[in-house]
């Protein structure tokens, strides 16, 4: 099976999600990115490893179709979620951010506008008390540079939720597709 098999969720519901990484290649990348689609394909026991893939260069119409070919997109926030409405109903997105840059409201309004299910992760401790702190201009452009380096456990357990929400919303785990449990 392949994670890009163009199948809605409601044409096979027995299909695995849908999971890629869309990572950055400057400025706040996504560190790993590579080792954790590993990580994921293990403690998801998905039968694909998840793709890593990057916007920057990519023909507008490819950017679509990556977006509309994935159930569940885990990226670093930035400008490259503007594609959110591309996706599926029932997909979603779980946008990591650094610390001192906790702007949920951005791609959360646009998903939720969407129908998308949003979630982040945040890269500290206290969001809204740490984005004040750095919401100056030497603060802001210091929040925007880094490279990302998130906890695999963190975003392997933001995605198992994000799957139990897909199954839930698509009617794709077994007890929903097949009541009866007739084989």
């Amino acid at each position: 099976d392949d994670a890009n098999s163009g199948d809605n969720a409601t044409d096979n519901p027995r299909r695995p999600p849908r999971i890629a990484i869309a990572n950055r290649k400057k400025t706040r990348q996504l560190l790993g990115a590579h080792d954790v689609a590993a990580h994921l394909q293990e403690q998801l026991a998905l039968p694909y490893r998840p793709p890593v893939f990057f916007f920057e260069n990519m023909p507008f119409e490819k950017q679509v179709e990556a977006y509309n070919n994935v159930d569940i997109l885990l990226s670093p926030h930035g400008a490259a979620l503007t594609g959110i409405p591309f996706m599926s109903p029932c997909s979603a997105v779980i946008e990591v951010f650094p610390f001192g840059y906790g702007r949920d409201k951005y791609y959360g309004r646009l998903s939720a506008l969407a129908g998308v299910n949003h979630s982040y992760i945040y890269l500290g401790e206290h969001m809204k008390e740490e984005t004040e702190q750095m919401d100056t201009r030497e603060g802001h452009q210091a929040t925007r540079d880094p490279s990302l380096c998130a906890p695999g456990h963190r975003m392997a357990e933001a995605v198992r939720i994000q799957v139990d929400r897909w199954k839930q919303c698509c009617g794709c785990n077994e007890e929903v597709a097949n009541p009866l449990g007739i084989k």
